[in-house]
């Protein structure tokens, strides 16, 4: 299993499992994708040689992204460190998580030269006017500058 740094939302709920994986998946902090986590996640974040969860987390109820049938989910409790296979109407809380790397709508930022000019029409093209109603691209490859007067 390759080893990612996880980044955790702050605690909500008590809330029903199919409210927390819906509350996951519409949070929208930090510009992440953030989900419900897997028991596997939520145990790291217990310190079992101190017997005590790590800071910002609780002796409760958290949900996990886990589910059985139709009607049950596995959640787990710092209380005595267990998994619990309970009805998905019950309440406990909820920790969203979130790869460190991962968000949404993460797109490569584009490196566009400025100060080119469209030879037909003179507008000066830019990061934020690509095109210009002549079509003419404006791309980071492009080792000339076009100007009104032809290229140079």
């Amino acid at each position: 299993m390759k080893e990612e740094k996880l980044i955790w939302s702050p605690e909500a709920g008590p809330m029903t499992w199919e409210e927390a994986r819906d509350y996951a998946v519409s949070l929208t902090l930090d510009g992440r994708k953030w989900r419900l986590p897997s028991i596997d996640e939520i145990l790291t974040q217990y310190d079992f040689i101190c017997s005590k969860p790590k800071d910002g987390w609780r002796r409760i109820g958290y949900w996990t992204s886990r589910q059985y049938k139709d009607n049950s989910a596995l959640a787990l409790s710092f209380f005595n460190v267990e998994q619990l296979l309970v009805y998905k109407t019950d309440n406990f809380y909820i920790k969203c998580v979130a790869e460190e790397t991962e968000r949404r709508n993460e797109e490569p930022e584009k490196e566009v030269p400025t100060g080119w000019i469209c030879p037909v029409c003179g507008i000066a093209l830019s990061p934020a006017v690509l095109y210009c109603k002549h079509d003419f691209p404006v791309t980071a490859t492009d080792d000339f500058i076009i100007t009104s007067g032809g290229t140079k």
